[in-house]
Order: structure tokens, then sequence, then C-alpha cells
């Protein structure tokens, strides 16, 4: 298969509706591997996670930073959102949650 057949299967990668970041993340990885990316890899899984992660506040987060993020960064406030942004018994009240996600 081709660079760009593998590049396109890549860009075409959404997380799926029950799929944890870590799942979607090693997806991208495996993914990735076949794409011959070399020294961007990690910037375009990085990229892809911002793009097609299933939340819009874990897509606005590390945008929202201001700063140029590392793949390691984008995965670990992604983990924080989606932690925060499973329903929990402790904060129900909507309002509780968005001052939680801001300060992430």
């Amino acid at each position: 298969m081709y660079r760009t057949n593998r590049r396109h299967i890549f860009r075409q990668i959404n997380q799926e509706e029950h799929e944890t970041v870590d799942q979607f993340v090693v997806r991208l990885i495996n993914q990735a591997a076949n794409c011959e990316f070399g020294g961007t890899k990690n910037e375009q899984i990085r990229d892809q996670i911002i793009d097609k992660c299933k939340s819009t506040e874990l897509r606005r987060k590390p945008l929202g930073k201001g700063q140029e993020l590392t793949l390691a960064e984008t995965k670990k406030i992604a983990l924080s959102l989606e932690r925060l942004l499973v329903p929990s018994k402790k904060t129900t009240n909507p309002k509780e949650m968005e001052e939680v996600i801001r300060r992430v």
C-alpha cells in the first residue's frame, strides 16, 4: 500500500463513541507507524487527537493553551478531561463540572 493511502487511513481515524483516550491513541500510534511521517510523527498524532477526539471540550482545551504542545502534554490534558467528563456521583452539578474543566 502506498504511503499516501496509509496517511489517508490515518487521517480518517476518529475516536469511537465508547473508546477511551488511551485506546484512541494506541490506534493512532499503530497506524502512524506505517505512514512514514519521519520526525513529525508525534505532531501528526497530537494533531489527530485534537482534531478527531469525540469531545468538543477535549478539542477546545489543548487549542486554548496558546502554546506549542507536545504529544505527551496533549494526551495528559485529554486523559484529565476524559476523567472529569465521565459522569460522577460526586460532581453532577453542571456549574461545578464547568469550573473543574476550566482548572485543567
